[in-house]
């Protein structure tokens, strides 16, 4: 064999190392940076997670009202009215709140708001005769504070 012919075999075959090697080198790098970039997309997730599990949901603003008789005992029918009296903010803008239940048979009624308010609380009882006609009527007044996003007890009672 002549020493050409082998030079050329030799350098050919080391050409097509180096060939390959640059490539599988290009193919890893490019790999390391898809990693890279999986690895940093894994940790922003991770870090970013809590904000999405760890709101707290939001509750209703919530009355319960509790309308007692004479003798403190659960007056079940009574009209309930959980309301405020006209306010006008300091934009000029008039706010009335108003909310109206018939209690049920433990005497309670539940009145759901969206913000927090000082509102009054007025219970109508109508005193039926045998023939379910109104014979007269008695009322009861009371109020409540709300307190944003939780549920505030409150109860009037007839004298």
């Amino acid at each position: 064999m002549d020493v050409t012919f082998l030079y050329l075999m030799f350098s050919s075959l080391f050409s097509r190392v180096l060939y390959l090697g640059r490539q599988y080198y290009s193919k890893l790098s490019k790999m390391k940076i898809q990693i890279k970039r999986l690895f940093n997309l894994g940790a922003l997730v991770i870090l970013f997670m809590p904000a999405f599990f760890s709101c707290k949901k939001d509750q209703p603003t919530k009355a319960v009202i509790t309308v007692l008789d004479n003798n403190s005992l659960p007056l079940a029918g009574a009209h309930v009215r959980v309301f405020q009296d006209s306010v006008v903010n300091q934009y000029g803008v008039r706010a009335s709140v108003s909310d109206e239940k018939i209690s049920d048979s433990n005497g309670r009624t539940e009145h759901i708001f969206k913000w927090e308010a000082f509102l009054n609380i007025e219970a109508i009882r109508i005193r039926l005769d045998t023939a379910s006609l109104p014979l007269d009527t008695d009322t009861a007044r009371g109020y409540v504070r709300l307190e944003y996003q939780k549920t505030v007890n409150a109860t009037v009672q007839f004298h």
